[in-house]
């Protein structure tokens, strides 16, 4: 067996309506590549579903502890030199968007992540017109989704696991912070499923964690002053 280039790392929580078709995209990946799926304590038929493609990914249960915890988990059981992220209910772009990112990096050594474009999609709830922004054109931004990152980066700097909104931010900060490079490209490399009950809508009282990582991160360079 070919060794995994990219391991594609995903936190699921009661995500049965969507886990199988975000599985069915990576599992479609040219690359060779790994799908680590840590399930958070799911009360639906999420068990099934990942039942359902057992010969496509690596699962494993657990007590709930939130998305950062989780992906620490799998980051922890990850093998492949890089890393990326795919939330349990989003897409990839098409099925060389982990070659074209593990290139960019094969090309560069000195780059820890590189960052792509994406855009989202309506479904469920969200196909309610305007009930919701849906961006349809590729857009770029720091999403879980868009990066494609050296698992030695990721496993010196971490997952911030009492962030509910805002972990990954702060995880991209400290990574610069630590004299990480980055590399922004135009490539689309995933797509962004907006269907009402995204985290960053049902958890939206939660938008002062990122006010908390901004203050964390004035309190660490005034530390180094």
């Amino acid at each position: 067996m070919t060794a995994p280039r990219v391991s594609v790392l995903t936190a699921v929580r009661n995500g049965a309506d969507w886990l199988g078709e975000t599985i069915r995209s990576v599992a479609g990946q040219s690359i060779a590549h790994e799908h680590v799926v840590v399930d958070d304590g799911s009360t639906d038929a999420t068990p099934d579903v990942a039942a359902a493609h057992a010969g496509t990914i690596r699962y494993v249960r657990r007590d709930p502890a939130g998305a950062p915890a989780a992906l620490g988990h799998a980051l922890s059981l990850a093998t492949a030199p890089y890393v990326t992220i795919l939330d349990a209910d989003d897409l990839m772009a098409d099925d060389e968007r982990l070659a074209r990112q593990a290139a960019v990096l094969d090309a560069h050594p000195a780059i820890d992540l590189t960052l792509g474009q994406y855009r989202e999609f309506a479904s469920g709830a969200a196909l309610e017109q305007g009930r919701w922004q849906v961006r349809t054109e590729p857009q770029a931004g720091f999403l879980t989704g868009a990066v494609m990152f050296r698992r030695d980066l990721a496993l010196r700097i971490g997952f911030d696991e009492k962030l509910v909104l805002g972990w990954f931010v702060d995880f991209v900060v400290r990574a610069r912070e630590a004299g990480a490079r980055e590399m922004v490209t135009d490539d689309l490399v995933f797509l962004r499923r907006v269907h009402g009950a995204n985290t960053t809508i049902v958890e939206s009282n939660r938008q002062s964690d990122y006010l908390a990582v901004a203050r964390a991160a004035i309190a660490r360079r005034r530390r180094q002053c």
